[in-house]
């Protein structure tokens, strides 16, 4: 059994040691709640686990200043950090979450996420939620699990859609919404100190009821997702979001407070991206074999010709997603495009990391400048190189797969400012790791 508790909010400058006092305050209050369960903590680094963690404010600055040194747009995407207790307990949890960006583009999250095995007694997350809601000031949060997620997808739910689960919180703009439509919920509904309500649905009964609510409360307003991009000029219980000329945005990302009218403003990508299809070509990815050796083979569409996957010694590659080309696009409008590309990878990464938990980074910059010395490195980075395409990698691994032990890869990024944002997956049977120096 896995369930998750998750909050969500949009851009809210903060110091590295403010956000250092929140995650403080939270692990504090999830170890009050449940000692046996949450704690001791390891962190997740770009080399595998990092030593314990202290839960202290100052030990965590340091860690998340630490962890995040590399990242050059910390102002706009926030600190990242991404924590985990032992696999020998018998409940395993990780934490992970972004926060302190102004991007508006990309949303403010934090992430429990909760294995356990299905004869377990149950673990209190709605007051876990309730934790989250008051030390993190979110927007919308929720207790979820994958039987959830699935069935509100399949009623029509986006990946970037608000929604609750077994428990749900509404902000105070989100909250009037609910009180002015009337309509009686099933479960308790308790005001918060920030004026938003939390909601315990433990007792509604299946998933069925569960998606048939969260239909309710999508009429009503209080689900529904801000415009992008995201406005913090907040107009607490003032009505719902006004509507901005940006209406073909795909997938959008929630953020607290009413949204300003901004006036028209382009669309940044000209294809849709699906999650969805995104995590089922990973998963698809997984049940391939890879050769064992031998030269690298490129796959193309059998219409169009266009390069759609590679393969060579130990390793498959494909294109998940790509953007269209920005060729005389404004700077504002590139960078628009730019931190969306990055919002769909974050999107991407959260649905993976419910199947494997947390990832970590692998940084492309090594292999840059071995491709420009003409240095040999191991086929998949030489191909990966060979389309100029040097972001990040998100790794998991190993897996267990029917293949046998597995790492996977997911990345986006463009050869160059004119191009298109290319959406990248990978799987292999040796560690994705940065090289030895």
């Amino acid at each position: 059994m896995r369930r998750l508790v998750r909050g969500f909010w949009g851009p809210r400058q903060e110091s590295v040691e403010e956000v250092a006092v929140r995650w403080t305050a939270l692990l504090k209050r999830l170890g009050e709640i449940e000692p046996t369960v949450f704690g001791p903590w390891t962190g997740v680094s770009d080399f595998g686990p990092d030593p314990s963690v202290e839960v202290e404010t100052e030990a965590l600055a340091a860690y998340l200043r630490e962890s995040n040194a590399d990242d050059g747009r910390l102002d706009r995407t926030g600190y990242r950090l991404a924590l985990y207790t032992s696999a020998r307990q018998t409940v395993q949890v990780s934490v992970s979450g972004s926060a302190g960006g102004l991007s508006e583009f990309v949303t403010m999250v934090v992430v429990i996420a909760i294995t356990a095995p299905d004869d377990s007694p149950s673990l209190p997350y709605t007051e876990m939620l309730r934790a989250l809601a008051e030390i993190w000031d979110i927007d919308v949060g929720d207790v979820t699990d994958d039987d959830i997620l699935d069935a509100l997808e399949d009623d029509g739910r986006g990946p970037g859609d608000r929604s609750v689960g077994w428990g749900g919180y509404l902000s105070q703009r989100r909250a009037v919404l609910l009180s002015d439509s009337g309509l009686s919920l099933p479960g308790k509904a308790e005001p918060m100190t920030h004026g938003g309500v939390l909601l315990d649905l433990s007792d509604v009964g299946t998933v069925e009821d569960l998606a048939a609510l969260n239909r309710q409360l999508r009429a009503t307003g209080a689900l529904e997702p801000l415009p992008r991009p995201m406005d913090r000029r907040d107009q607490l219980g003032v009505g719902g979001p006004q509507q901005v000329g940006c209406s073909g945005a795909v997938a959008p990302l929630d953020g607290p407070g009413e949204a300003v009218n901004q006036g028209p403003r382009p669309r940044p990508t000209g294809k849709p991206f699906s999650v969805r299809d995104a995590v089922a070509a990973v998963e698809a990815l997984l049940t391939r074999p890879v050769p064992a050796n031998g030269p690298t083979n490129q796959e193309g569409d059998p219409d169009s010709g266009e390069w759609t996957g590679s393969f060579g010694a130990g390793f498959r590659l494909t294109r998940l997603w790509e953007s269209r080309g920005y060729f005389g696009v404004s700077g504002s409008d590139w960078d628009a495009a730019q931190e969306e590309s990055e919002a769909y990878l974050a999107v991407l990464a959260a649905e993976l990391e419910k199947r494997w938990g947390p990832h970590r980074s692998v940084s492309m910059h090594p292999y840059l400048f071995r491709s420009s010395a003409d240095e040999p490195m191991p086929p998949l980075f030489a191909e990966i190189c060979s389309f100029d395409l040097y972001g990040d990698l998100l790794v998991w691994g190993p897996l267990d797969t029917p293949e046998g032990q597995r790492w996977v890869a997911v990345s986006v990024s463009q050869c160059d400012e004119d191009a298109p944002h290319i959406m990248l997956a990978a799987t292999g049977d040796k560690p994705v790791t940065e090289p030895d120096e």
